[in-house]
């Protein structure tokens, strides 16, 4: 197994920016205009329409070598898997604990899953070793409202322009996905 090289969300911009995924002048304001509210820089970028959100798991599944979590999976999370994360845990570093593996590690999805500093107080909090996996940040948002009724700028749904024509030139993209969980029993 390989060994994720240590990345923190400064090397997650440099790589997005090096992918032309989005500029560092778009990050450098996202970064600005979320301190001190409720929501990331990576999720300012997404709701805007500044970064497509799809491009930016696959971008974070390369980079951190992870897996990406089915979607489907941040649907139907047991409560005991649940219950290994306090909420605010979970909302603070955008991490929803999906399941337990073989060796009773934890696999956590998580929007950024670079960030060593978060894996690492998921761990605390879980009592149990994390293995990280890459989700899309309105799947992530979803969940953490369906399973811990945390509110995020990406879910509930709110229509705004940019998340209107990010849906309609995408073709629904991830926003589609949760939309979809969203309606099923």
């Amino acid at each position: 197994m390989h060994q994720a090289p240590d990345m923190s969300g400064e090397r997650l911009q440099t790589i997005l920016v090096k992918h032309c995924l989005v500029s560092a002048d778009a990050i450098e304001w996202a970064i600005a205009f979320t301190r001190d509210r409720d929501f990331t820089w990576l999720e300012q970028l997404v709701l805007l329409g500044a970064i497509d959100e799809e491009q930016l798991c696959e971008c974070t599944v390369r980079a951190a070598w992870v897996p990406r979590c089915p979607v489907e999976e941040l649907a139907r999370i047991p409560l005991p898997v649940l219950a290994c994360l306090p909420p605010e845990v979970a909302a603070e570093h955008r991490a929803v604990p999906v399941g337990f593996d073989s060796d009773g590690d934890v696999r956590v999805a998580m929007l950024d899953p670079t960030d060593l500093a978060a894996v690492k107080e998921v761990e605390f909090f879980a009592g149990r070793r994390v293995m990280r996996e890459a989700a899309a940040a309105t799947p992530i948002a979803w969940a953490l409202y369906s399973h811990y009724g945390r509110r995020s700028p990406l879910w509930p749904p709110v229509q705004h322009a940019a998340q209107q024509r990010h849906v309609s030139e995408t073709g629904g993209g991830s926003m589609y996905a949760a939309q979809q969980l969203a309606s099923q029993p």
